[in-house]
């Protein structure tokens, strides 16, 4: 070694790097599991009373996955943020939408939440962080 610094190569990247690979399904099923938040805690999240099943197990595996290593949620505050906007919209949905799964929520089913937490008196700005928190959570998957 003669102590001068080496000249580097040049970073090369294959088009196949670009592309995102694809979640796999989510092994696990149940409703009831604690989140370790990377800042600030533990939550245990309850998600046993939301109906219909299908779509609280498909935002309970995106809420796990997107707190896990490498997610965009870190902090346990927001982790439980993002539950609570979670468990409002399934309150909504209770009275308002027949979806039972996914692909059977429609764009009506977000407008009229949105039209729901107007007429509650919600400002703009908050009803779009709680739009953004409950409904992304699908759009991920």
């Amino acid at each position: 070694m003669t102590g001068r610094p080496r000249k580097g190569a040049p970073v090369r990247f294959a088009p196949a790097d670009a592309i995102a690979t694809a979640h796999a399904r989510d092994p696990v099923l149940g409703l009831r599991f604690n989140i370790e938040a990377r800042y600030g805690g533990s939550i245990d999240v309850d998600l046993t009373g939301l109906h219909p099943r299908p779509l609280a197990i498909a935002f309970a595996g995106a809420l796990r996955r997107q707190a896990e290593l490498g997610g965009s949620l870190g902090a346990r505050s927001t982790i439980k943020g993002h539950l609570n906007a979670c468990l409002r919209f399934f309150a909504y949905l209770r009275e308002h939408s027949k979806a039972k799964t996914p692909a059977d929520l429609r764009a009506d089913d977000i407008d009229g939440y949105e039209d729901f937490l107007e007429a509650g008196g919600m400002k703009p700005i908050y009803r779009h962080i709680i739009l953004a928190k409950g409904y992304s959570r699908l759009a991920l998957d």
